[in-house]
């Protein structure tokens, strides 16, 4: 009797271990996942393109994963680094800078960047990138979580009212008038955001 009763718990501590494996590995994977939040963007309304747009292409593609993986990474280098493109993140995208811009707000802490950039095809895509919790500002705002429908284009929408103030931060700051710009003088590309953490949270 004990020894079936010691095999029956050998069987449950076997299965439940599996368990938790799994229940790790989907953690780990869906950590990987939301590590960097990439989407690529097409206007639709030539009156407003950086507002009015559709999400294309939703496929998963591991190299593009990694590319906006370290276009995020990107956004925590040094403002020298990222403007000269030198940083490590930077050489890792494999990406050249054609145009790039760095915004900050100094009561959110939130930062970013907006940049056109060409790959090795001469193909140039247009990034807007948010750099992730960095200081007491970001925390701040990452505890911010009351949901707000202020501004929301939709009705009964909302959103984690510290991810909507650093998106509002950095809009004041001027990143929609660049990415504007950046739009009407790269017609035909692509436009895509990326971030980490909050940045994640901020892209969207």
């Amino acid at each position: 009797v004990s020894s079936a009763a010691s095999t029956r718990t050998a069987a449950r501590l076997t299965r439940g271990n599996a368990g938790r494996r799994t229940r790790r590995r989907k953690t780990i994977t869906l950590g990987l996942v939301s590590l960097s939040l990439a989407v690529g963007l097409r206007s639709n309304s030539s009156s407003d393109p950086a507002h009015d747009v559709s999400i294309s292409d939703p496929s998963y593609d591991e190299s593009r994963a990694h590319l906006f993986y370290t276009l995020a990474g990107a956004a925590y280098c040094q403002n020298a680094s990222i403007g000269s493109w030198s940083c490590i993140p930077c050489a890792r995208s494999n990406q050249s800078v054609v145009s790039n811009k760095i915004f900050y707000d100094k009561l959110t802490g939130a930062r970013g960047f907006a940049g056109a950039f060409a790959d090795a095809s001469g193909t140039t895509m247009i990034v807007v990138s948010f750099r992730g919790s960095e200081g007491l500002n970001n925390w701040i705002m990452n505890l911010n979580f009351a949901k707000t429908d202020h501004n929301m284009s939709c009705a009964g929408c909302k959103v984690h009212s510290g991810f909507y103030d650093c998106w509002r931060a950095m809009k004041d700051h001027g990143i929609v008038v660049e990415l504007r710009r950046l739009i009407a003088t790269y017609p035909s590309a692509k436009v895509y955001t990326t971030g980490h953490s909050l940045g994640a949270g901020t892209a969207c």
